[in-house]
């Protein structure tokens, strides 16, 4: 009776070893097929972003990024470095700064404070309106042409159209500016 039993056991511990074992090559092949996978991504990474603000798909991949996103994020740059006030001006500049290619961002800090002193000193402000934004993805710069208008001490002293050129450049997906050129002003970091 106790060897029935004995081999009864025997026999039920031999099958659930075999299913294990099965269990054990299954999860192995399946991490093997994964991780050839993830190898074969590595360099295909695309970062699908949809933000609040707009209607279209925006995507980074590697160092290439949508049109949309391009137009998006060229129009924010161009409307912070021309549209400013006295009392803002510091924010604005600070925000902008955030975008500025680390190898560059002392030198225009620099430039920017200075601005930003003869703006308070002055009373300036300045108002651009974007109209059309156009990417030129080879030349890696955006263009956003429109109106600006320029007072001083609540005057108008500047009125009309007007382009800002943001030179760009993408590095592991962060939007970086390069340059800004302002219709006869130039910011240029390099």
């Amino acid at each position: 009776m106790r060897l029935g039993k004995f081999l009864e056991r025997w026999e039920n511990l031999l099958q659930e070893n075999r299913y294990l074992r099965f269990i054990a090559v299954a999860l192995a092949l399946a991490l093997v097929v994964e991780s050839v996978v993830v190898v074969r991504q590595a360099g295909r990474v695309r970062t699908v972003l949809v933000p609040p603000r707009i209607e279209k798909e925006v995507w980074l991949e590697g160092a290439d990024a949508s049109v949309p996103y391009l137009q998006m994020m060229g129009g924010h740059v161009a409307e912070l470095a021309a549209s400013y006030s006295p009392k803002n001006v510091r924010s604005r500049f600070g925000l902008l700064l955030y975008y500025v290619n680390p190898v560059h961002y002392a030198e225009v800090k620099t430039d920017l404070d200075t601005k930003a002193a003869q703006i308070e000193r002055f009373g300036m402000a300045q108002a651009f309106f974007p109209q059309v934004t156009q990417v030129d993805a080879g030349r890696r710069e955006i263009t956003v042409s429109g109106l600006i208008q320029r007072t001083v001490e609540s005057q108008v002293v500047e009125s009309g159209p007007r382009s800002v050129t943001v030179g760009y450049s993408i590095r592991n997906g962060r939007f970086e500016v390069e340059s800004i050129e302002i219709k006869g002003e130039d910011r240029k970091p390099r």
